[in-house]
């Protein structure tokens, strides 16, 4: 494991509106850390916030948003499996490819949801409605994730190879900051090393960018499944953000932003959790004993 300072991930000590909205959404989502979408909103635009919370609370507090969510990350995984293969696998301790695996579940967990909650918003805004009429779904099940500790390295208390890939991955997946799933892994940089280039490697073909684009569909679709549907009002919205032109402009952004970078973050999780699943010494045991039976 790197011996890098890391961070407990934590909530927001802004306002007490904007720290009951955090709390909220990581208590429903069942995650151990404080989404950074959610953080940023929170900070600059706590009316907002708290308006969108209350419209998506309904829904995300289901038993079926969480089973749309789950339903995703199957999807990605067999999408995964057909375009990629199981995987090279790196050498490393039990308790290290533990610790990888158990961190990327929480990070894929939550991954889905907010992936399906961004998009939520971004047909909300453009369509004002999304979902189908109804009442809620029965209620979700306590999440095994939300009292693991979430630990990530600080940017600031990285090295300086470290701090070159988190530049690569955000300019090669056209992200303005490095995703804390990135950080999170970087806990152990003897697997994220191989494992970021042979998704760098694996990014370079059409595979990639149609998984993302086939995920990207597939949240739609479970949006539009929802139920009930989730209704904007631009009207109200601009209120909240005090009818300042340059305030909803920056937010419709902020949507449509993230709801694009989910896809790529949730492929490079499944990614990196196929290559943690593999023990490449197995794999070479069974080789040499195929070889001998030959």
């Amino acid at each position: 494991m790197s011996e890098g300072r890391s961070e407990v991930i934590p909530p927001s000590s802004r306002a007490v509106g904007a720290r009951t909205v955090l709390k909220e959404v990581q208590d429903v989502l069942g995650i151990p850390w404080v989404p950074g979408t959610w953080e940023a909103l929170a900070a600059t635009e706590p009316e907002v916030a708290s308006l969108l919370w209350t419209r998506l609370q309904p829904v995300m507090a289901t038993g079926p948003f969480l089973r749309e969510s789950l339903a995703l990350l199957s999807h990605a995984f067999a999408d995964l499996a057909d375009d990629y293969g199981s995987g090279e696998g790196v050498l490393l301790s039990e308790a290290d490819r533990r610790g990888i695996l158990l961190d990327l579940d929480a990070l894929l967990y939550g991954g889905a949801q907010l992936l399906l909650q961004q998009t939520v918003l971004r047909l909300a805004l453009k369509e004002e409605a999304v979902g189908r009429p109804g009442s809620a779904g029965g209620a979700r099940p306590r999440s095994a994730y939300r009292r693991r500790t979430l630990e990530a390295v600080e940017e600031t208390a990285a090295d300086e190879g470290l701090r070159a890939l988190f530049e690569d991955v955000g300019e090669t997946l056209n992200l303005p900051w490095v995703p804390v799933d990135v950080r999170v892994v970087a806990k152990w940089t003897d697997f994220l090393v191989p494992a970021w280039r042979r998704l760098k490697r694996w990014r370079q073909s059409r595979a990639f960018f149609e998984a993302c684009g086939t995920l990207e569909r597939r949240a739609e679709a479970a949006a539009r499944r929802l139920s009930p549907a989730i209704s904007l009002d631009d009207r109200e919205l601009k209120v909240a953000l005090g009818d300042v032109a340059s305030r909803w402009e920056a937010f419709q952004r902020w949507v449509d932003l993230h709801a694009a970078e989910r896809p790529a973050i949730i492929v490079m999780d499944a990614f990196f959790r196929v290559e943690a699943a593999v023990h490449p010494e197995r794999r070479s045991r069974v080789h040499d004993a195929d070889a001998r039976m030959m």
